[in-house]
């Protein structure tokens, strides 16, 4: 590990000053989530709840996030999809776990009995990325918390990135009908914690837990690195 140091010195995933993933400066930049919200109408919930008023009978029921969708993160955020490898996106997980620690020890006190469940790439996309990211942050969390990862859907639709599309109602015409179970014996009375890196307009997550609950599973919460609302 001395000589890899040496040989390979670690860079600010975001700056690219040399040193640590995450230098300092930068990590004082990141913007935290002080306040959970709601996923449908983007107003502050207490810990991150679906309001009463908002939710739908195979929506989802918690969204908990870490960080908001800004500068730092979502440089480094980017960077993971196009750039990184999986070695330099665990250092960066390890260099924010009290971070995430914190986030999730939240949904933790409320909730027993948790599966997760990483949103899937299409095999297309993976195939040119050559890892999922989410699944490297639900194997990380499943490490770290000991507990259990499914795979319980599949991606059977190709989208285009979300953030490409500018509407709302492009974004969930985009994502419709592109998740299938795969995995049906699951025991219905756990609760299913969907793992993605970014909530953007919600319609991910939304639509992942419309297909869990379509096939009986009784609660979904979503947990993500950051938020852009």
């Amino acid at each position: 590990m001395f000589l890899e140091n040496i040989l390979f010195p670690k860079h600010c995933l975001s700056c690219g000053k040399i040193g640590n993933v995450l230098c300092d400066a930068c990590k004082s930049k990141i913007t935290k989530v002080r306040t959970q919200s709601c996923i449908y109408c983007f107003k502050p919930s207490l810990a991150g709840f679906t309001h009463h008023s908002c939710r739908r009978r195979f929506g989802v029921d918690e969204l908990v996030s870490v960080y908001r969708y800004d500068g730092v993160v979502r440089r480094v955020l980017k960077k993971v999809k196009y750039k990184l490898t999986r070695k330099s996106f665990l250092w960066f997980l390890n260099e924010i776990f009290i971070d995430i620690q914190t986030g999730f020890n939240q949904a933790l006190k409320i909730h027993k009995n948790i599966t997760l469940c990483p949103i899937p790439l299409h095999p297309t996309r993976q195939r040119q990325r050559g890892f999922n990211q989410v699944e490297i942050i639900a194997k990380f969390l499943s490490l770290k918390f000991k507990i259990p990862i499914s795979n319980l859907l599949v991606r059977v639709k190709n989208t285009k990135p979300q953030s490409d599309l500018q509407t709302h109602q492009e974004r969930k015409n985009n994502i419709k009908n592109s998740f299938k179970l795969i995995k049906k014996d699951i025991n219905l009375g756990k609760t299913v914690m969907l793992v993605d890196d970014i909530v953007t307009s919600g319609h991910t997550v939304r639509e992942a837990a419309y297909i869990l609950k379509r096939n009986k599973i009784k609660k979904v919460i979503v947990f993500s690195l950051a938020r852009a609302f």
